[in-house]
């Protein structure tokens, strides 16, 4: 698969890393949930609603659709940085980025292939667990986020260096219904 194929959503050089369910992330894909907009639109909300912030997937969750294994397996796999610009200016720590108050940052490209293998480890636990269906989001769930990450998981040609990806925020429906 060619760099080119695999850019989709970019401005520039950079993935937009994000699809159908993003920016400023709500439920746009038809499903059903069961928690629509639980965080809220901003920063601020979340915290009020007692939600967290979730690095992995760079967005506000309730505590029904967080995964704390998977968030600190995606932490601790390695010190990721994040940066403002995408020029690597602007230095953010994974503190700074994980107060939820960004809404986009540039990451490598390492950090965007390591986010699509632990969204697909997170929808095997989901499906494995008890609570199955309703802990699942609608960025989770979105078919277009998987072959999104499909694609990612497939290219070759890019170096895990490249700052390429962009992160951007999101607050997605929790609970899904039905599929």
């Amino acid at each position: 698969m060619s760099s080119s194929e695999i850019e989709g959503k970019e401005h520039g050089q950079c993935i937009q890393w994000q699809d159908s369910a993003h920016s400023p992330e709500t439920n746009s894909s038809g499903r059903d949930f069961l928690l629509k907009a639980p965080c809220g639109q901003s920063a601020a909300e979340a915290r009020e609603r007692g939600c967290r912030f979730g690095m992995l997937y760079f967005a506000w969750l309730p505590e029904q659709c967080y995964d704390e294994k998977i968030e600190e397996d995606f932490k601790n796999f390695k010190e990721w940085k994040f940066w403002l610009f995408q020029n690597r200016t602007g230095e953010i720590t994974w503190d700074e980025a994980a107060t939820g108050e960004y809404d986009r940052l540039y990451a490598e490209w390492e950090q965007h292939q390591r986010h699509c293998v632990d969204m697909f480890r997170r929808l095997h636990r989901v499906m494995a667990s008890s609570s199955g269906l309703l802990s699942i989001d609608s960025h989770l769930s979105d078919w277009d986020h998987t072959e999104h990450c499909s694609r990612v998981l497939m290219e070759r040609e890019r170096s895990i260096h490249d700052l390429n990806s962009v992160r951007r925020l999101k607050y997605p429906d929790c609970g899904l219904l039905r599929w």
